[in-house]
């Protein structure tokens, strides 16, 4: 299921990644310009960039926002109805239905996050709805709770919102492997998140 959701996703690799480190096509291409192609710069920081975090702003507006009610509640019906001839393109249907929807609500809080930078932004209260609900959802994981932060950047407010959601310990949560949110902070230049970070949930400083 959760590989479902995350092949949707952008991957992992290309989240925090410098343009001049991009994965490449393995297939030769033909120049139509008889001009040589350009070099990207070099990046002189051996850390990946935040600054190519892929945006949600191609989705498309969904006015009104969907009722909270419809979210997916992820309980397992299996134990009560196994899977049989007769009944296992329902369970197959369900499953698929439930993905969707779960999908769905994931990222349209995606485009929320985003959004609630901005002055103009209302829908504080349907976010912290939304928000509670995927952290209780059984097949979220802490690597899809933790793009929610990434996707953040620099806004306090809407931290603090997720977080009194997710509770994660962010001093475990490493992202590319290396990288918590601490060192992606500081290293973006993210100076509210990194002082929330440090002084309200004091994260650990000397972490490697």
């Amino acid at each position: 299921f959760v590989s479902m959701i995350l092949n949707a996703m952008p991957k992992e690799t290309g989240l925090l990644v410098n343009p001049s480190t991009r994965p490449t096509s393995s297939h030769p291409t033909v120049s139509m310009s008889s001009q040589p192609a350009q070099q990207p710069p070099h990046s002189s920081s051996s850390l990946p960039s935040i600054h190519h975090l892929p945006s949600t702003s191609m989705l498309p507006e969904a006015d009104p926002l969907p009722p909270l009610d419809a979210f997916p509640t992820g309980e397992d019906t299996s134990q009560s109805a196994p899977c049989g001839p007769s009944n296992c393109c329902n369970h197959m249907h369900s499953f698929l239905n439930e993905a969707r929807s779960l999908f769905s609500y994931y990222q349209r809080c995606l485009k929320l996050i985003e959004s609630s930078s901005r002055p103009d932004f209302t829908d504080w209260d349907w976010l912290d709805a939304c928000m509670e609900r995927i952290a209780k959802h059984p097949r979220v994981s802490d690597k899809m709770k933790l793009r929610y932060f990434l996707h953040n950047k620099d806004n306090a407010k809407t931290f603090r919102l997720i977080q009194k959601n997710f509770k994660l310990n962010l001093d475990s949560q490493f992202y590319l492997g290396k990288m918590n949110l601490l060192h992606i902070a500081c290293d973006s230049g993210w100076a509210n998140l990194a002082r929330e970070l440090v002084l309200t949930e004091r994260m650990d400083v000397n972490l490697p």
